[in-house]
């Protein structure tokens, strides 16, 4: 009998045999090249050193620009009160409200002697910022005065693995996510205690949700139970995508010059 699976976030539960039924029900033209998305239906298109903040039907609410930082590496929406962006060449993290409104001036990584800072991402616990820094190999964690207060300690030494080049930190729950193609998912508490690594590999980009690793691999979809420890490829209505991202029974598809949305129930 074939194991059952949460496979999608709105918590239906398909078995083996089940089928779920994909339908469009809207689509926009676009130029961005990546984007992501929050739990309040909301899109958000990022463009060099702009954010565009769009809901579901395409219509632009809200647009954050900024041409002294140089590109925007990464946007995290995990408190989509308080959205952050990171401009990794001028080593800059600018913290924006719901509105993509700036809420202070940028902070310098380099004041925390951090010179490589790669990825940053949200914490929800205490509104702290999660930094990976290639030069320490450290996951450090900084609270909302931008002070340091948690260090995960030299990765590589504590991991016995060389060239670590994470391309994602999450947090989610009680856990910080770091994804590492190469590696794996390193998993930490939230103090940034090294725990575990998640054995999937050649994966650049998570989302979680029900206990469950949602990722795209080799031009595919797929999907990741913690519980049951079992992939899914998940079968989509369209054969090539170049970003996927789920939210509750949507299914936000950026394609070549397009973003479609999808919404998702049972056939």
């Amino acid at each position: 009998m074939k194991l059952f699976i949460l496979v999608f976030s709105f918590c239906v539960v398909i078995s083996g045999n089940g089928q779920i039924k994909f339908e469009l029900i809207n689509a926009f033209s676009t130029t961005t090249k990546d984007f992501t998305t929050d739990h309040l239906n909301r899109i958000y298109l990022i463009d060099n050193n702009q954010i565009f903040k769009l809901n579901y039907a395409g219509d632009t609410l809200y647009v954050y620009s900024n041409k002294t930082l140089g590109n925007i590496n990464c946007l995290d929406v995990n408190n989509t009160l308080r959205p952050i962006l990171f401009f990794k060449e001028n080593a800059r993290i600018v913290v924006t409200d719901n509105t993509l409104s700036a809420q202070q001036n940028p902070y310098s990584l380099e004041d925390l002697d951090l010179y490589q800072a790669q990825l940053i991402a949200t914490s929800l616990v205490d509104n702290g910022i999660w930094i990976y820094d290639q030069e320490l190999f450290q996951l450090i964690k900084v609270n909302k005065e931008f002070e340091r207060i948690y260090e995960s300690g030299n990765l590589e030494q504590i991991l016995q693995k060389d060239n670590l080049n994470p391309s994602q930190i999450l947090e989610h729950q009680d856990k910080v996510y770091m994804v590492c193609p190469e590696q794996g998912i390193l998993v930490f508490d939230i103090y940034g205690s090294y725990i575990k690594t998640i054995p999937l590999l050649d994966v650049g980009e998570i989302q979680i949700d029900d206990n469950i690793i949602y990722y795209q691999k080799e031009g595919n979809y797929y999907g990741y139970g913690l519980i049951g420890f079992q992939e899914v490829k998940i079968q989509l209505p369209f054969h090539t995508f170049e970003k996927i991202r789920l939210e509750k029974d949507r299914l936000i598809v950026l394609s070549k010059n397009k973003i479609s949305i999808y919404s998702i129930g049972n056939k």
